[in-house]
């Protein structure tokens, strides 16, 4: 197994257990037609994405069986994870695992075509001076039209300097777009970048 792949499997595989409903800067066909019944178009997030992010499901050129093997693995948990959102919100959805190259920007995408909800991963956002911090594991805050969850893998103490310029652990963020909801789930990214990503397929 290639580096990227050994990188990328721990933060696909517990994205998509998370469930996590997200899209990944891309244009994603609407449900077309009059006739309710007719089933919705297909989601279709794309193998490949700008700066050498891959999807994990591509087997690595170089790695010979064992990255075919990895890949198909990675597909059938993908699909899995698909047939289990769809199962449980009766709604069509997608998922897919990217990274870098050299695994520093890692998201799990999914979409979800139904309108969205409550957003709200590690409970509501509370004043962090009333628990004697200057900032909490968790952050719950807007940017920009989305609603963004950091984890900053720990606290700031009451009294201690935040680095604004430090990126968080991990982040995830959601975005509405119509009937339609719009997530991300990565690491080695910061919340406005996230949401430049959303953003773009929004737009």
């Amino acid at each position: 197994m290639s580096d990227r792949s050994a990188q990328v499997a721990g933060v696909l595989t517990g994205v998509v257990l998370l469930g996590a409903v997200a899209a990944f800067g891309i244009a994603l066909p609407k449900a077309t037609g009059d006739d309710d019944t007719e089933a919705a178009s297909e989601i279709v997030l794309p193998a490949r994405r700008p700066h050498g992010r891959v999807a994990a499901d591509v087997p690595d050129e170089t790695g010979g069986p064992e990255a075919e093997d990895y890949a198909a693995r990675v597909g059938q948990i993908q699909e899995s994870a698909i047939d289990g959102l769809e199962e449980i919100f009766g709604d069509p959805a997608a998922i897919r695992g990217y990274a870098s190259d050299d695994g520093s920007v890692q998201a799990t995408v999914t979409v979800l075509d139904r309108a969205p909800g409550l957003f709200d991963p590690h409970g509501p956002p509370i004043d962090p001076e009333l628990l004697q911090l200057e900032r909490s594991i968790y952050e719950l805050r807007r940017v920009g039209g989305a609603v963004c969850d950091l984890y900053w893998q720990q606290v700031v103490p009451e009294g201690q300097p935040i680095d604004d310029a430090a990126a968080p652990a991990a982040v995830q963020c959601q975005l509405g777009d119509g009937d339609r909801t719009l997530e991300l789930f990565g690491s080695g990214l910061t919340a406005d970048e996230a949401v430049d990503i959303l953003e773009s397929l929004r737009a």
